[in-house]
C-alpha cells in the first residue's frame, strides 16, 4: 500500500505547510484546502528532510550541488541520497544527463507516476483534493497546460499540419527516450470497478524525455524502441482515443486519453465551452452531402460537440476540441478536420511553457466559480471522493 499513517509533530506539519506553499508558488500551482488532504499528500511524498531539500528546489532543472550549495547543505552525498529517494517516489523528476534533478508538478507528474502502487485511499485523497481546489488551478490560467494531438487522419490541407500537431512526429523527436506506461485514469476505475468501456488496453500512454528517464529507473514502465511506440499509436488512433500532451513543442508525456474514464476530459466536458479551454488548433466539420446522420459521430464525441437535424450532423464549435475522433469512426467519412482561424504555436520547450505559465495566472470571477462547483460534483460522482 502507498500510504502508511505516520506520527507528525508540530514541527514537521510546519515544513509540509511551507513546502505547500512553496509548490503554490511554482507554474503549476499546488493550492492549500480546508481539509488538509493538501499536506497528507505531501507527507506521503516527502519525509520531513526531504520537505526541506524540495524548498530549495525549482522546476528548473539543477545538480545535486547546485541544491546542496542554495541550502547550504555540507553533506552534498546526503543531498544526493535524499534526491534519490525522492526520485523513487516521484516526488522529484530526474535526468540521466548530467544528473539533474528538479520539482515535478502534481499534475500531471507525482499523481499519475503512482501507477503501480495506488489504492482506494490514495485514490480517494487525491481526487478529493482535485475536486477541493487543485482542477480549478488547473483550469483558469490563461495558456492551457495541455494541447490536443489531432487524430488526423482526415485533416484538410493536411501537407500544411505544423510539426508540434503531428502525433507520430512529436514520438520520432524523443529521441529514443521513450518509456510506455499504464493509463492512470482507466486503472483508477478498475479500482473501482468500473472497467473501462471504449478500451480494454490500460497500457497507451507515453512517458517521454526526462517523464521517459523517471519510469525507466523505477521500472514503472516498460521502455520501447520508436518502432513499438509508432505501434502504441496507431492502436490508439484506431480506438478512437484522445490524444493530449503537454503544452509544448517537446512534451514529455503523450496520454491517450478516452471520454469514459479521463478526469482531465471529464473536467473540459463540464464546462459551458470547452474549447475556451484547451489547446488546439482545428475543428471537425461535416461534409453535408455525405452525412448520412448515422448518430455515431454524436455518441463517441467526447464533449457533445455534435448533434443531429433534419438526418445531418452539426458542430458545436465552442465545444469541439478538434480532437478528430469522429473522423475516425465516421463510416462515410463524412467529418474532417479544418485548421482554425488563428493557429496557436505552443512553447518551444517545457521552461518556456512554465515561464509562461507563470505569466498567465488569472485572479477567478464569479462565473468561473460557478463552472467550478459544477466541475467538482462531476468528479465527485465520478470517483466517488464524498
Amino acid at each position: 500500500m502507498l500510504f502508511i499513517k505516520r506520527n507528525n509533530t508540530a514541527g514537521n506539519d510546519l515544513i509540509y505547510r511551507k513546502l505547500q506553499q512553496h509548490l503554490d508558488s511554482m507554474p503549476i500551482r499546488y493550492p492549500r484546502v480546508k481539509s488538509g488532504k493538501d499536506i497528507n499528500i505531501l507527507k506521503h511524498f516527502y519525509l520531513p528532510e526531504e520537505a526541506e531539500i524540495a524548498l530549495g528546489m525549482s522546476f528548473k532543472m539543477e545538480t545535486a550541488e547546485e541544491i546542496a550549495a542554495r541550502l547550504k547543505h555540507k553533506d552534498i552525498e546526503e543531498v544526493r541520497t535524499h534526491l534519490y529517494n525522492m526520485v523513487k517516489k516521484a516526488s522529484v523528476i530526474y535526468r540521466k544527463e548530467n544528473e539533474l534533478f528538479g520539482l515535478v508538478p502534481f499534475v500531471v507528474g507525482m499523481f499519475e507516476f503512482q501507477i503501480k502502487r495506488i489504492s482506494k485511499d490514495y485514490l480517494k485523497l487525491t481526487f478529493g483534493y482535485i475536486a477541493e481546489r487543485f482542477a480549478f488551478e488547473f483550469l483558469t490560467t490563461k495558456k492551457p497546460q495541455t494541447r490536443i494531438i489531432p487524430l488526423n487522419q482526415k485533416i484538410e490541407n493536411q501537407h500544411k499540419i505544423q510539426s508540434y500537431d503531428e502525433y507520430f512526429n512529436l514520438i520520432k523527436n524523443s529521441a529514443g527516450r521513450l518509456v510506455a506506461i499504464d493509463c492512470i485514469c482507466r486503472t483508477a476505475k478498475d479500482h473501482f470497478g468500473k472497467p473501462c468501456e471504449i478500451s480494454d488496453r490500460r497500457e497507451t500512454c507515453l512517458a517521454l524525455r526526462d517523464y521517459a528517464d523517471l519510469a525507466e529507473i523505477n521500472e514503472w514502465g516498460r521502455k520501447i524502441s520508436l518502432e513499438e511506440a509508432m505501434d502504441l499509436a496507431r492502436q490508439n488512433q484506431e480506438e478512437g482515443l484522445v490524444i493530449q500532451s503537454a503544452n509544448d513543442q517537446n512534451p514529455n508525456f503523450i496520454c491517450a486519453c478516452c471520454k469514459d474514464c479521463c478526469g482531465l476530459l471529464s473536467m473540459f466536458k463540464a464546462v459551458p465551452h470547452p474549447a475556451e479551454y484547451v489547446a488546439s488548433n482545428y475543428s471537425a466539420s461535416v461534409d453535408m452531402n455525405t452525412c448520412v446522420g448515422c448518430t455515431l459521430c454524436v455518441k463517441i464525441c467526447p464533449m457533445d460537440a455534435i448533434y443531429i437535424h433534419d438526418k445531418k450532423a452539426f458542430i458545436l464549435k465552442d465545444r469541439c476540441i478538434g480532437c478528430g475522433v469522429c473522423t475516425i469512426k465516421c463510416p462515410k467519412n463524412s467529418i474532417s478536420l479544418i485548421p482554425r482561424k488563428k493557429n496557436t504555436v505552443p512553447p518551444e520547450t517545457v521552461d518556456d511553457l512554465y515561464d509562461e505559465l507563470s505569466k498567465s495566472r488569472i485572479n477567478p470571477d464569479k462565473k468561473a466559480t460557478l463552472i467550478f462547483r459544477f466541475i467538482k460534483q462531476i468528479i465527485i460522482k465520478k470517483f466517488k471522493t464524498g
